[in-house]
C-alpha cells in the first residue's frame, strides 16, 4: 500500500530548538527500533481502518501487541517523558478501542494516526523537540484522553475551513481521504474491466460517501 501518512513539508520546522543532551545507547537503541516498528504499525493500522470491526480484529489484538512492547521499551529506556506520555496514551485509546468497537470510527482512526505520525517524528527529530513539538504533543495527548473516555470530538475533517489543524491531523485526514478514494478507483476499475459485475459498485458507496461528508 502507498505510504501517505506523511507529509514532510507539514510538519514541525526546527524553528526555536532546544538543544537536549545526547541520547544514551539504550535510547538510541529504543529509537532505532521505534522508527523501524512504526511504519508496520502505520500500514496496519491503514489496513484497520478499511475494514470492519469483525474483520479487523486480529490486526487490532496485533496492533495492541505491539504498541504495548513500543511503551515497554520506552519506559525502560526514553528518558524524554513527552514521548514516553505520548505512548502511553496511544497504547490506553488502543485497548480502549479494542475493548469497545463502537469508539473503533473514522474519527478514532484519523486521531490514532496522528499520534503515529507525531511519534514518528518525535522519533526522527528527538535530540530538538521544540517547543512548539512540545504543545502538539499535550494536545493531541488531550484528544487520545477525550476519545479513551467516549467525550465528543469535533471531527478534524469539520475544521479544515475554520480552523488551522495540527499537522500531524492533517496528514492522517489525508491519509484517510487517500485511502478511501483508493476504495473507489478500485470498485470503479473493476466494473469498467467488466460491466456486467455491477455489484462491485456497491463496494464504493460508503468509502465516496465518508469522503463526501
Amino acid at each position: 500500500m502507498k505510504d501517505v501518512f506523511d507529509l514532510d513539508d507539514a510538519l514541525p520546522g526546527d524553528v526555536s530548538v532546544n538543544q537536549t543532551e545526547l541520547p544514551t545507547d539504550s535510547e538510541r537503541a529504543a529509537l532505532a527500533q521505534f522508527m523501524a516498528d512504526l511504519p508496520v504499525l502505520k500500514e496496519l493500522w491503514a489496513d484497520i481502518s478499511l475494514s470492519s470491526a469483525a474483520e479487523s480484529a486480529d490486526d487490532l489484538q496485533s496492533f495492541v501487541a505491539k504498541i504495548d512492547a513500543m511503551l515497554q521499551a520506552a519506559q525502560q529506556n526514553i528518558i524524554n517523558h513527552n514521548v514516553v506520555d505520548l505512548l502511553e496514551v496511544t497504547s490506553r485509546a488502543a485497548h480502549a478501542l479494542q475493548l469497545d468497537s463502537v469508539k473503533l470510527n473514522e474519527t478514532a482512526f484519523i486521531e490514532l494516526a496522528a499520534a503515529l505520525n507525531l511519534l514518528e517524528y518525535c522519533c526522527e527529530h528527538y535530540q530538538h523537540l521544540d517547543s512548539e513539538t512540545k504543545q502538539k504533543i499535550s494536545t493531541q495527548s488531550e484528544r487520545m484522553q477525550a476519545l479513551i473516555e467516549g467525550a465528543d470530538l469535533i471531527p478534524a475533517l469539520d475544521h479544515f475551513a475554520s480552523s488551522k489543524l495540527d499537522d500531524s491531523v492533517v496528514s492522517a485526514v489525508v491519509k484517510q481521504i487517500m485511502d478511501k478514494l483508493a476504495q473507489v478507483e478500485a470498485a470503479l476499475d473493476t466494473f469498467f474491466r467488466n460491466p456486467a459485475n455491477r455489484a462491485v459498485l456497491d463496494t464504493a458507496v460508503k468509502p465516496l460517501q465518508q469522503v463526501v461528508s
